[in-house]
């Protein structure tokens, strides 16, 4: 009898171990969710900026042409005459 009271009295010494391990390892795992959510808000905000000046890129792209030509064609004009050569 008192081999099965001192087994009881393990598996209860073992029970509480095993709670206040699983209490901790909870405790950690909030920790790291709360640190990767700022990490994957931050990424997606990134990725948001990234595709603004994507576009941002295009806008300027088509402007330079746009310009260049206008350009052009104001040379052009300007120099019609050539003279020499």
């Amino acid at each position: 009898m008192i081999e099965l009271s001192e087994r009881v009295a393990k598996l209860e010494a073992d029970i509480k171990e095993i709670k206040s391990n699983d209490a901790r390892q909870s405790e950690q795992i909030e920790s790291i969710k709360a640190d990767t959510s700022e990490l994957v808000e931050m990424f997606r905000a990134g990725a948001g900026t990234a595709k603004m000046l994507k576009w941002f890129g295009k806008v300027v792209i088509w402007m330079g042409s746009v310009a260049s030509g206008i350009y052009a064609i104001w040379f052009a004009l300007t120099n019609w005459p050539h003279k020499g050569g």
